[in-house]
């Protein structure tokens, strides 16, 4: 407690050492002198001139709290922006605080300070309280002045977190009170909007609720306390608070990060940085990575031709052969990425064929791509394949944003990284970003099928069945009698109703693969469309006896 009860002091203290504390000072009592000196000849008037609340018409007056508005950023605005400005922060950076306890000994500071600016105005009150002297009794509530210095105290509280927290993101003084005043007059000059507004809308009550000048005038000057307001204003300055304490933080980070990049890192061929603005790490490569570990030719040999199996049908004696290929080059050369994201590669199409148990395959193929990204942090197939497994076997769509956004950095003009985004974005059901990923796929090559094949469902998803048999007869052409085409040629008749052409296509792919379980899983279902339940049951009963990790609810 002791290094920030030291902050504390000196900040209150710098402010009766700076012209900006005395200005401040003088600028208030002026114009809180005028509003007293204007209530004091309301009170001395009667009839309908007279001043029933006089808190009211001292605090709930806008041009007050327009003026008033000025006050906490002329106080914030060198709190951080100065010491960044000549370079001092750093200083205050490695000295033994923390963070909190830096931005919690200007805020407190600050406070104090602010507290001080309305001390002379206690003198006012015998007279806003109509106090007797003789008896000692006040003709107003007293409950009036408490409720109405509580709330300044609240909404001061507010405004200083607001330019203190500005202040930790620029370095000029002027700017830093700029920017505070424009954040602090949307909560004074709100209320101007009400004479426009019906008294019953949304928007109305937004207005009053966002207005601070409405909150004294109707509340805190005639001794009442809306949890609302407290809640608003607690709430502002504990964001902002935070907000500031986390602006340190990423600073000081980043000051970490370049003198460990100017000295222990200097030679190294990746860099982590933190963008000012972000608080996400950035891994930038400043040279040629040196192999984490050379494979050797055999290794190579033994990745190519696990590539081969999978370019074949993706049956499963294929997949277990390109497995084994990967695996044995992975022997040869453990640190082969690529052969890392081989492995991934077969464990996540022996997964989505329903060769093996989903679950166990794919955390196989997620532990693959993860030591493959540990070896060749660049590799954007990795980063996809990922993304894919983490949205469609996880279920954790904001790490798979994060992959696929990645995948898209370092290979922006990949086919194949653009229409998985695509095709993932499709399944979360949006729309409007896929088509436009998908496009940009079917830019960078226009033969590549899977990306027209994901269009064919993007299409289907958007209810535009027309163009989406219009892509699957151009997709005939790109890849004439494969899975995908016969497949979304029998999702195409299932939405016209025409299920004996169903049936057809479906008997049609279990020909081509007879090994692949969904094939006749699809056969099953398109029989049970026809009508044919006896033999859509003897056709499941002879694929679990086939395969029996396929689910029984298939």
């Amino acid at each position: 407690m002791r290094p920030l009860l030291a902050l504390i002091k000196r900040e209150f203290t710098g402010y009766f050492l700076s012209p900006v504390g005395y200005v401040t000072l003088v600028f208030f009592l002026i114009v809180t002198g005028l509003l007293f000196a204007g209530v004091v000849d309301g009170l001395t008037r009667t009839g309908s001139q007279g001043v029933e609340y006089p808190f009211a018409a001292l605090l709930g007056d806008n041009v007050f709290w327009f003026v008033f508005a000025f006050i906490p950023p002329m106080l914030t605005m060198r709190l951080l922006a100065e010491e960044r400005g000549t370079g001092t922060l750093e200083t205050l950076l490695t000295a033994p605080i923390r963070d909190w306890q830096v931005v919690a000994g200007k805020f407190i500071g600050a406070v104090l300070f602010y507290l001080v600016l309305w001390l002379p105005t206690l003198a006012y009150l015998p007279v806003l309280l109509n106090f007797n002297w003789a008896d000692r009794t006040c003709g107003v509530d007293p409950a009036h002045a408490a409720c109405s210095y509580l709330g300044v105290l609240l909404a001061g509280m507010m405004f200083l977190a607001i330019g203190l927290f500005v202040s930790s993101l620029v370095k000029n003084q002027l700017v830093a009170a700029m920017i505070s005043l424009a954040l602090c007059l949307k909560f004074v000059v709100a209320g101007y909007a009400l004479g426009y507004l019906d008294a019953n809308s949304w928007a109305a009550k937004a207005v009053q609720f966002l207005s601070v000048p409405e909150h004294f005038r109707r509340d805190f000057t005639r001794g009442v306390i809306d949890s609302r307001h407290v809640v608003l204003y607690l709430s502002v300055t504990t964001v902002c608070l935070y907000l500031t304490v986390r602006s340190l933080e990423a600073r000081r980070l980043r000051a970490r990060l370049s003198t460990y990049n100017a000295n222990e890192g200097a030679g190294a061929s990746l860099r982590i940085e933190l963008p000012v603005g972000s608080y996400v790490p950035e891994l930038v490569q400043t040279g040629t990575l040196p192999p984490a570990a050379e494979a050797t030719r055999r290794a190579r040999d033994l990745v190519e031709r696990g590539e081969h199996f999978l370019r074949q049908p993706l049956s499963a004696a294929n997949l277990d052969l390109a497995l084994e290929r990967f695996d044995a080059a992975l022997r040869e050369s453990p640190g082969s990425a690529a052969a890392c994201v081989g492995v991934a590669r077969s464990w996540l199409n022996l997964a989505t064929g329903w060769y093996r148990d989903p679950a166990v395959a794919s955390e196989h193929a997620t532990e693959a791509l993860k030591r493959a990204l540990q070896l060749d942090p660049l590799q954007p197939l990795a980063h996809t394949l990922l993304g894919a497994l983490q949205n469609q076997f996880h279920r954790d769509w904001p790490a798979a944003q994060r992959s696929f956004r990645r995948a898209l950095a370092l290979a922006p003009e990949e086919a194949f990284v653009w229409s998985a985004w695509g095709s993932h974005l499709s399944m979360r059901g949006l729309l409007a970003e896929a088509d436009s990923a998908l496009a940009r796929a079917r830019v960078l090559d226009p033969l590549y099928a899977n990306a027209r094949g994901h269009m064919v469902n993007l299409r289907i998803a958007q209810g535009r069945h027309a163009d989406a048999q219009a892509e699957c007869s151009a997709l005939a052409d790109v890849a004439p009698d494969s899975l995908s085409v016969i497949g979304l040629n029998a999702l195409l008749a299932y939405l016209r109703g025409d299920y004996p052409a169903v049936l057809t296509y479906y008997r049609r792919a279990a020909e081509l693969m007879p090994e692949y379980p969904a094939c006749h899983a699809h056969v099953a279902g398109a029989l049970a469309l026809c009508g044919d339940l006896p033999a859509a049951q003897a056709v499941i009963d002879q694929l679990h006896e086939r395969a029996p990790r396929v689910s029984p609810y298939v």
